[in-house]
């Protein structure tokens, strides 16, 4: 999506192109396929753990949310409405489409999904 990465170094100039998939250096398994970064910078443990958490945790939210809309549809046969939202009590909006049945949902605070 971007020609440099954060430290400034060119993807073009680094890629591992000798290699099938192309492997760019700075991945972490990047020495299995050759090629190394010197700017290369991985999360800690601790880090990478607390990414994972916040991952977890917004994935809860919003299957928590989901379950809401979906029994909220299943009471009500509406396809597209709103329902509280369960992180800031907003509103969350939702549309199921008819087609898939598959469901788009969005609320002000940042909360929603796209099926």
């Amino acid at each position: 999506m971007n020609k440099t990465c954060e430290a400034g170094i060119n993807y073009k100039d680094v890629e591992v192109t000798n290699k099938k998939p192309r492997k760019i250096p700075c991945i972490k398994n990047s020495l299995i396929h050759g090629g190394t970064c010197d700017k290369a910078v991985f999360p800690t443990s601790k880090e990478a753990e607390k990414q994972v958490m916040e991952i977890m945790n917004e994935g809860r939210k919003s299957m928590a949310a989901h379950k809401l809309v979906t029994d909220h549809i299943a009471k009500t046969g509406q396809e597209k409405g709103f329902v509280k939202c369960p992180e800031c009590g907003g509103q969350l909006n939702y549309t199921r489409t008819s087609m898939n049945k598959h469901i788009w949902a969005k609320c002000k605070c940042g909360l929603g999904w796209m099926e």
